[in-house]
């Protein structure tokens, strides 16, 4: 077999490893659970959620635990994130149809760096987002919920008690069932 043959041979196989490689992380990125628990009723069966401490939009220190009373919707977000993006208009969509029945608490994980307040404001800002951000320049929030990705969303009861995770992208309608179960 002539080199250039050889050559060709080989970047073949590369092409198609690559697409290979590239479906399987595709389709593992979208691994969700579309279905809602079943409604126990039962604490037990739940994990207590986290406390911590992050900032709100004036610069004030405010905790999780002060949201508990009603379901929370917890999302850790960032504006160099495509998925985060993507997802916001839903979560804009919930805060507004019902914020008097669900907290939809957006996490942005500012390091000062890469993610700033001062961008993400800007991006809340053109966007005309109106849900609560919160800051979590100490990454408090980021080390206990540690997501490996972003965005996760945490959906919490209004016990302050983790109902589901999900990490990565979330289709519209697996976020208006988990809801939903929220809502129950």
């Amino acid at each position: 077999m002539s080199k250039a043959k050889k050559t060709f041979l080989w970047m073949g196989i590369f092409v198609v490893v690559l697409a290979a490689a590239a479906l399987g992380y595709s389709a593992l990125s979208k691994n969700y659970s579309a279905e809602p628990a079943p409604s126990a009723g039962s604490s037990e069966t739940r994990e207590a959620a986290p406390d911590f401490t992050v900032l709100n939009e004036q610069g004030e220190e405010v905790t999780l635990s002060s949201y508990f009373g009603k379901p929370i919707i917890l999302n850790f977000w960032a504006t160099w994130c495509p998925n985060c993006r993507e997802e916001m208009p839903d979560f804009q969509d919930i805060h507004e149809l019902y914020g008097d029945r669900i907290h939809v608490l957006m996490i942005n994980e500012t390091d000062g760096a890469r993610e700033t307040q001062r961008k993400a404001r800007e991006y809340i800002a053109e966007e005309g987002y109106t849900f609560p951000v919160l800051y979590d320049t100490t990454f408090e929030a980021t080390e206990i919920y540690a997501p490996r990705y972003i965005p996760t969303t945490v959906f919490i009861d209004a016990e302050g008690n983790v109902v589901h995770r999900q990490e990565g992208a979330m289709p519209t309608e697996v976020l208006g069932k988990w809801m939903e179960e929220l809502l129950k």
